[in-house]
C-alpha cells in the first residue's frame, strides 16, 4: 500500500510544481498542498478502519506531501539572499532532522497514550497553526 501510494504522489506532484514555478505561485502552492494534506488526516480521522479508504488517503497525503517537500527547499533558496543560502538551507536541513526526531518521540508518545486517532487530531492541530503563522504572509513569490 505504501509503494505504490508515494509513487502516485510523485506522479502527481510534477505539473503543479511546473505551473507554479512558471506563474510564481510557489507559496500558493505550498498552501495548497498542505491543504490537501489537512484533508487526509481529517480523512485518516474518520476512515482509518477502512483498507481501501486508507490507501486512497495515503495516495492524497503523499501528493501534498511530495509537493511541500519539492518545493520548500527551492523557496528557501529564492527568498534567501545568495551570500546566506547555505546558512538558510543547513538551518532548513538541520530543522527538518530535528523534526524527524521530535516527531518520531512525539507520535511514539501520542500511540501509546491515543492511539492513531490521536496521532492524526495532533497533526491537523499542527497543520491549523501553521496556517494561523501564515495567514497573512504573500501568496506570491515575487523574486
Amino acid at each position: 500500500m505504501y509503494t505504490p501510494a508515494i509513487i502516485i504522489g510523485l506522479a502527481c506532484m510534477f505539473k503543479p510544481i511546473a505551473w507554479a514555478q512558471k506563474n510564481n505561485r510557489l507559496v500558493h502552492l505550498i498552501r495548497i498542498a498542505v491543504g490537501i494534506i489537512g484533508l487526509a488526516l481529517c480523512g485518516f480521522v474518520a476512515f482509518f478502519h477502512n483498507v481501501i479508504s486508507s490507501a486512497i488517503l495515503l495516495s492524497i497525503f503523499f501528493i501534498g506531501f511530495n509537493i511541500v517537500e519539492a518545493t520548500l527547499p527551492s523557496l528557501i533558496s529564492r527568498l534567501t539572499h545568495p551570500q546566506s543560502k547555505g546558512l538558510a538551507l543547513g538551518i532548513f536541513n538541520t530543522s527538518q532532522s530535528l523534526g524527524l526526531f521530535v516527531g518520531g518521540v512525539t507520535g511514539g508518545y501520542l500511540y501509546q497514550h491515543y492511539h492513531m486517532q490521536g496521532i492524526f487530531v495532533f497533526c491537523l492541530c499542527l497543520l491549523l497553526l501553521w496556517g494561523l503563522s501564515t495567514w497573512k504572509q504573500k501568496r506570491n513569490l515575487h523574486t
